[in-house]
């Protein structure tokens, strides 16, 4: 390394206000410099490279030292690191701190009793975290989270299914995972099954057809729906999971069964049961084409 090289760096830095990670390294190879850097984020050295520029150039170099300044979102928890590196079959003592990991998110039973070899049971248990990873958070926590449990998780788990409407108003969120919480959750996943099921009646319904002179078949024409219209107060009565509508943009929508679908999560839904959702919906959705033709589909009349 030129030490002329690394002194440059540092003054243009400087000079910009910029703050940089650690320079573990600064070179000139031709008309480029490389700044090997550690971030505080993350181990591995990351490379930051400004092409085709003098030495002395600020111009240029400005913009990447701004680049490597910016902190390293992409940090890899050690579970997730355990789960990308361990097989089925290693014997370890890593596969140990895997399964402590898994079992203290609900992954594993109660009884489980966690050892240094990677079986069938952990594979399982690593295959259902991967999958959860891909849900939003509070459908993760009603997959996980079991009867018995004590956790921060739970008492997040009851606020939102207490949002929802599946706890009492008196009750009290605790961190423990009692017969009450499991009843919610329990009624939650009825729901949704129910919800889902109609949907997707919704989305593919049988064509109705009589037969008549035993060989000739008529589709009954479809009636033409009767637009209404209501009032506020009728959609304020409609305000939790069980019955849930919402006024967006003078329109009314039974948004129920959106529950169990919104790639969001419920939380989001329940938020617009029994109110005007617009400012809510047109502030994430408002001017995009694929949340309003979705919405479209909930629609049950005007808004008086």
């Amino acid at each position: 390394m030129k030490k002329t090289t690394m002194l440059t760096v540092m003054v243009v830095a400087f000079a910009a206000g910029i703050v940089l990670p650690a320079i573990v390294n600064a070179q000139t190879i031709g008309n480029q410099i490389t700044l090997i850097l550690k971030k505080e984020n993350i181990n591995p050295v990351v490379l930051v490279s400004t092409n085709t520029i003098p030495t002395a150039s600020t111009t240029v170099i400005v913009p990447a030292l701004k680049e490597a300044a910016k902190p390293n979102t992409q940090k890899i928890s050690r579970l997730d690191q355990l789960v990308a590196k361990l097989k089925l079959n290693t014997i370890s003592n890593e596969v140990l701190e895997l399964q402590t990991g898994l079992k203290k998110l609900g992954y594993f039973s109660v009884n489980f009793k966690p050892t240094k070899k990677y079986g069938p049971a952990t594979a399982a248990a690593v295959k259902k975290y991967q999958a959860d990873k891909k849900l939003p958070r509070f459908e993760q926590l009603v997959s996980r989270l079991r009867s018995g449990m004590v956790s921060n998780e739970v008492l997040e788990l009851q606020t939102g299914l207490k949002k929802l409407g599946y706890l009492s108003k008196t009750f009290k969120p605790t961190n423990k995972y009692g017969s009450a919480t499991a009843v919610a959750v329990k009624k939650y996943l009825a729901d949704k099954k129910k919800k889902t099921n109609v949907s997707t009646a919704v989305k593919s319904p049988a064509i109705k057809t009589s037969v008549v002179a035993k060989s000739a078949t008529v589709v009954k024409p479809a009636t033409v729906p009767v637009v209404r219209s209501y009032t506020m107060a009728e959609v304020s009565v409609n305000n939790s999971a069980a019955k849930c509508w919402s006024a967006i943009n003078g329109k009314v929508y039974n948004l129920t069964n959106f529950f169990g679908n919104h790639a969001g999560g419920d939380p989001a839904i329940a938020s617009l049961c029994g109110k005007d959702g617009t400012v809510s919906f047109d502030a994430m959705h408002g001017g995009k084409v694929k949340p309003e033709t979705v919405l479209k589909t909930f629609e049950i009349g005007l808004l008086k």
